[in-house]
C-alpha cells in the first residue's frame, strides 16, 4: 500500500532473474513507486533483464540503473547482446507499444507480450534500442 523505493523495485526484479549474478545494479536515484504497481513493475523489469541475460554472451554483465527524468523515472537495462536488425527492433517496439492479442503460437515473443501488457496497464513506456 505504501510507496516502495525504486532501488528496491529494481533489486526485486533482479532477484527474479535466473542468471542474477551477471546483473549489476548501478546507482538508482531516489524515487518511489506506488505500492499497487510494485508487483507488476518488478515482473516487467524482470522480463526485460531476463531477456538481456539470455541474449548476451555468458561472460558479459548486464547493467541496470535508474534516474529521474523530465516526465517521470527511467530505468535503463544495458547488455552486450548481438542486437537486432532494424526491422526486428521496430517490430518488437511496436509490440511493446501496442500489444497484440495473445497468440500461443508466437511463444518466442511471450516476454514482449507480457511486458507490453504490464506497461499498458500502468502507462509505462518501454523502448528497445
Amino acid at each position: 500500500r505504501h510507496p516502495v523505493p525504486m532501488v528496491d523495485v529494481v533489486r526485486g526484479a533482479v532477484a527474479e532473474v535466473e542468471d542474477y549474478t551477471r546483473v549489476t545494479v548501478l546507482p538508482v536515484q531516489g524515487a518511489a513507486l506506488a505500492g499497487r504497481a510494485v508487483a507488476d513493475v518488478i515482473h516487467l523489469l524482470a522480463e526485460l533483464i531476463e531477456n538481456a541475460t539470455s541474449f548476451s554472451p555468458p561472460y558479459t554483465v548486464v547493467q541496470v540503473g535508474g534516474q529521474r527524468v523530465a516526465n517521470g523515472f527511467a530505468v535503463e537495462i544495458e547488455d552486450r547482446g548481438l542486437g537486432m536488425s532494424k526491422r526486428d527492433l521496430a517490430e518488437a517496439n511496436e509490440q511493446l507499444t501496442n500489444p497484440p492479442e495473445f497468440n500461443l503460437a508466437d511463444a518466442a515473443r511471450l516476454g514482449l507480450y507480457v511486458v507490453g501488457r504490464l506497461a499498458e496497464r500502468h502507462h509505462i513506456r518501454v523502448r528497445l534500442k
